[in-house]
């Protein structure tokens, strides 16, 4: 029995789950993600050149089933990481959660946070979609697609407590995410609040991120035994800082700037 039969039942596939079988690969082969990611930044604006003189692309259709998948996706990866989590904070609190529980991960948390990280390289295909659409493509979109598709595999890579959670919230906030765009696509009517409030999710998500980092930093330093390393935490600093920095000047930017605009123009 695991944390998270009395939610979902778990298959044999999840509780077979070999992680050594993926760790050490992935040691080799997480700094593959480099060159996948130049692949990607690259094509993205050749795209974006191609399509200027070319009309946009509705798939409407294709874009509710991608979405839809995506969100399905997200909301079991929800249910699998953060029932873990919630269950060893309510056993051990908080702080071990952060430092200490690596070891205690049963298998069907290491096969979802291995999908997690597996999942950031077909996410890339988001873009596609905002490219072939002419949507206007934010400098936030494809550097947090990329810095998380390397970060991800980074983690798997060099497994730590953390990982727990930064799984657990994007996997949350995905799901949120993926479920809206699948109702937009789909041409549902949906109050402007609920845009703003996945974006304040989002948020969130990287403001927790940047308490962990500190949190990790401040256990290591106190000589906490803690599995992760100044490496990871700098690491993880770098890429949550900057999301942190780069979704308030967007929330900035699209609800309170375009707001107060509005109001002074009636």
């Amino acid at each position: 029995m695991t944390y998270h039969t009395w939610i979902l039942p778990t298959l044999d596939v999840e509780e077979n789950f070999e992680v050594q079988d993926v760790i050490e690969p992935m040691k080799e082969r997480w700094l593959y993600t480099i060159p996948v990611s130049l692949v990607y930044f690259t094509a993205v604006h050749l795209g974006q050149k191609y399509m200027e003189t070319k009309t946009p692309w509705n798939l409407r259709m294709p874009l509710v089933i991608w979405s839809g998948l995506l969100a399905l996706f997200s909301w079991i990866g929800t249910i699998r990481t953060t029932v873990f989590l919630i269950t060893s904070i309510q056993e051990d609190g908080i702080l071990p959660t952060v430092c200490g529980i690596r070891d205690k991960l049963d298998n069907p948390c290491w096969f979802w946070l291995y999908l997690f990280a597996m999942s950031k390289l077909p996410e890339l295909g988001d873009t596609f979609f905002i490219v072939v659409r002419k949507s206007k493509l934010h400098f936030l979109h494809w550097y947090h697609h990329i810095t998380v598709f390397i970060y991800s595999f980074y983690i798997i890579a060099h497994p730590q407590s953390g990982m727990i959670w930064y799984a657990g919230m994007n996997f949350a906030v995905h799901a949120l995410m993926y479920t809206y765009y699948t109702l937009r696509a789909a041409r549902v009517n949906i109050p402007r609040k609920c845009a703003m409030f996945v974006t304040i999710c989002q948020l969130s998500q990287m403001v927790v991120g940047v308490g962990l980092q500190l949190t990790s930093s401040y256990m290591l330093y106190q000589g906490y035994d803690c599995d992760t390393s100044v490496q990871d935490i700098v690491f993880g600093m770098c890429i949550y800082a900057s999301y942190m920095v780069l979704f308030a000047d967007f929330f900035n930017k699209t609800y309170l700037v375009g707001k107060s605009e509005k109001v002074k123009t009636r």
